[in-house]
């Protein structure tokens, strides 16, 4: 059996729950959620936000940027640094 097939049978299963559900979205989510995780330091994240280290400490410190302890260091994902993204209202408020 290949992946295809797996795939229209889960397709087949699944859309008992949601009908409009395709193979190729179901292919599609699975393999997004199977793409490896960025973890940055807090330097890298720095710079990857174009803020200084204790920008970043601060936004760890007050929960808005998740952060995890890895042996001796501090990793932040790189989802959660795009978690802290938002528009700008063009109105200005």
């Amino acid at each position: 059996m290949n992946n295809d097939t797996v795939f229209e049978a889960a397709t087949v299963l699944l859309r008992q729950v949601v009908p409009d559900l395709t193979a190729s979205a179901l292919k599609a989510s699975i393999t997004a959620q199977s793409q490896p995780t960025r973890l940055f330091t807090i330097d890298e994240s720095a710079a990857w936000l174009k803020v200084s280290r204790s920008t970043v400490r601060r936004l760890i410190d007050s929960g808005r940027l998740k952060a995890y302890k890895i042996a001796q260091g501090v990793r932040i994902n790189q989802s959660d640094l795009n978690k802290l993204f938002s528009p700008i209202n063009s109105e200005g408020k």
